[in-house]
């Protein structure tokens, strides 16, 4: 009879536990918030809207100075960022991707912009001993002619209406000093990669839409 009681004491203890844990479980799983693509983020002091082309999800997103700060940001099936950064002034932004490669050696983020004011992101690269791209649609664009690189490591874009692309990428010092030299020859070893890099991403992309992905019939 006690070993009985006992066994009922236990099961009654275990239901209590998992009946007050329930809620708890719950929490953990409500601090992923999804976003869809007709989801926008509005930027009212700075008459600005961003938005995404795809869906997503984060943990946390807050307003703060006109400048939308994300938490554990991920675009679907992207790599996830811990921390995500976007402004805008005049401007309306849509992001159609971004991505940072491993130990910062690289990232990029494309996007298209209607309202030639400015935008700024910054998405947690630590800008080392690399270099960064900025392209309007197929055009390089020089620093401080179109973008500039801030102290927080934030990038300031200015000018653009229409596609623009920034790479960033991490690659051994071979030419030494170089500051005498012209913008295209102090960045043509990132301007080649980028231009391989934007080949191969326009080649997975016309695979993608191309040859889409047929749903299985079922019986």
């Amino acid at each position: 009879m006690a070993k009985k009681n006992m066994r009922l004491t236990a099961i009654g203890v275990l239901f209590i536990i998992l009946v007050f844990q329930l809620p708890f479980f719950n929490v953990l799983a409500q601090n992923e918030i999804t976003f869809y693509p007709n989801d926008t983020f509005d930027i009212p002091e700075n008459n600005s809207k961003l938005s995404f082309s795809s869906g997503g999800s984060y943990e946390l997103a807050s307003l703060d100075n006109g400048v939308w700060n994300f938490v554990n940001f991920q675009l679907n099936d992207g790599f996830n960022l811990e921390t995500f950064s976007v402004s805008a002034v005049d401007s309306n932004v849509t992001i159609l991707a971004i991505q940072v490669f491993d130990d910062d050696l690289g990232a990029f983020l494309t996007y298209t912009v209607v309202g030639a004011g400015e935008q700024t992101f910054n998405f947690g690269v630590d800008a080392i001993g690399g270099d960064w791209s900025v392209i309007f649609d197929d055009v390089f664009i020089a620093e401080t002619s179109g973008w500039r690189l801030l102290p927080d490591n934030t990038l300031s874009i200015t000018g653009a209406t229409s596609n623009v692309t920034l790479l960033y990428f991490v690659f051994p010092d071979f030419a030494g000093d170089d500051s005498d030299k012209s913008f295209f020859d102090q960045h043509s070893v990132s301007i080649s990669i980028t231009v391989i890099v934007l080949i191969v991403l326009v080649m997975a992309i016309t695979v993608r839409y191309v040859n889409p992905k047929i749903p299985k019939k079922t019986d």
